[in-house]
């Protein structure tokens, strides 16, 4: 095996490894609302015929779009993730079907979709041209593809790198229940007040 594809293996086993040890298990509402309104992802949803329309959320985590896709009736979700524990986490509160996938190689046919959403994901994969192609594949011609990345220049990418070990610290202390009442309440309220 090259060392290309040994690097690739060994990025993708610490990535599960990252969100099995740390899923992505909560979301807020305020920031579920915000996308809808405010995100090229939440108007791609919106623009989705009421009836009949397939979409699928590659990099689901906490299936953010799964419920903003139920919450404007338009359409079925499946939601992909290659994080096990994320997705046990994420059947709490989605009924929509989940699968354990790498965004790499979906097992899914061909020109299905008529939404794909990558939010935040295609950055931390090891080789992105390879899951933009699968994005790619997997919609329909005439569909729409969303892929979101968070850009260094921007405020997330600190908040990120420096705030994420105290945020899994703070797990860890109180909880998803804890931070669900305290932290983000608080960083929501503080980057409203930002903008």
């Amino acid at each position: 095996m090259s060392k290309l594809k040994d690097d690739i293996l060994k990025v993708r086993g610490q990535t599960q490894a990252h969100y099995d040890k740390y899923p992505y298990r909560f979301d807020q509402r305020a920031i579920v609302a915000e996308k809808m309104e405010n995100r090229l992802m939440g108007a791609a949803i919106l623009e989705l015929p009421s009836d009949g329309a397939t979409v699928f959320d590659v990099g689901c985590g906490a299936c953010r779009v799964a419920e903003m896709v139920r919450s404007a009736g338009r359409g079925s979700v499946i939601s992909f993730d290659i994080s096990l524990q994320t997705l046990r986490d994420a059947k709490t509160h989605n009924p929509s079907p989940v699968l354990n996938a790498d965004n790499m190689h979906l097992p899914i046919r061909s020109g299905v979709a008529d939404l794909v959403i990558s939010n935040g994901v295609i950055m931390i994969t090891p080789d992105a041209r390879a899951s933009f192609g699968e994005l790619a594949r997997l919609t329909k011609p005439g569909g729409t593809l969303v892929v979101s990345v968070y850009d260094r220049r921007s405020w997330y990418y600190p908040v990120f790198r420096f705030g994420g070990p105290v945020v899994r610290w703070l797990r860890d202390v109180i909880g998803d229940g804890g931070l669900r009442w305290t932290v983000f309440p608080l960083f929501h309220i503080a980057l409203l007040a930002a903008l």
